[in-house]
Formats: structure tokens, sequence, C-alpha cells
């Protein structure tokens, strides 16, 4: 596209190297996809390191929180609370999903989150949506 032409220039322009890795947003993406993403996160020599994607919260998000996961030995909870607190979409199921998967990080049900509060839920009992 356009605009990957336009970054690639402007990459050249500042010495750095650039690599184009479209992930989508509504589909998980692969393990080989995201592996080579932390590999060039990395790697010293592709530093510094610009990431980022259309809206620069969700699919940047979902891979800058398995970067603190997996290469700085962060808590999947904090990664994920600092992925939201960025704005991270909890909507999108599908990159949500692949985040859980991929650190094992458990979501509390609604069910337990209203018991773990102690408050009654709005919700019908036994609703399988997910906090946090």
């Amino acid at each position: 596209t356009k605009a990957v032409a336009a970054e690639t220039e402007v990459a050249k322009a500042l010495e750095f190297r650039y690599f184009s890795l479209p992930t989508k947003t509504f589909f998980k993406p692969s393990d080989a996809h995201v592996d080579r993403v932390l590999q060039i996160l990395d790697d010293p020599s592709n530093y510094p390191v610009f990431i980022h994607c259309t809206h620069g919260r969700d699919r940047t998000g979902l891979m800058m929180g398995l970067y603190r996961v997996e290469a700085d030995g962060w808590d999947p909870k904090d990664a994920y609370q600092e992925m939201v607190d960025l704005g991270f979409r909890r909507v999108l199921f599908a990159l949500k999903g692949y985040y859980k998967n991929r650190t094992g990080m458990k979501f509390m049900s609604e069910e337990q989150l209203v018991r773990t509060a102690g408050i009654e839920s709005p919700l019908v009992s036994g609703s399988s949506a997910e906090a946090f």
C-alpha cells in the first residue's frame, strides 16, 4: 500500500530497519507470526524499535503485552492490565483469546467476579460473561 511504501521511506531516512508484519484485528494470529514479531523486538540490532498498527492499541497492545510476559518476565495479569490501560479493547475476542491461551492467563467469569467482590449480580445467575 501507499502507507507502507511511505513508512518504508521514512524508516530508511531515519536509518531504522523496517519490518511490515500485518496482523488481522478480528482473527487470532498464528504462533509463527507472533514468534516472528517477538524475535524482531528481542533483537538488539533492530533497536530502537517503533511498533504500531492503525490504531496503535489492539494489535500493538497484544504484541507488546506478550513481549512483556515472554521477554520481560511480567505477570500476565499485569501485562494485560497495561494493555487495557493503554486502550486495548477487550471486545476483540480473537486477540484477547490468543493472549489468554498463549500466556495461560485465567479470566474470571462474571459469576466468579461477583462472588469475589461480594456484591449482587445485575446479570442472570450463571452468566458466562468474562471480566477483567
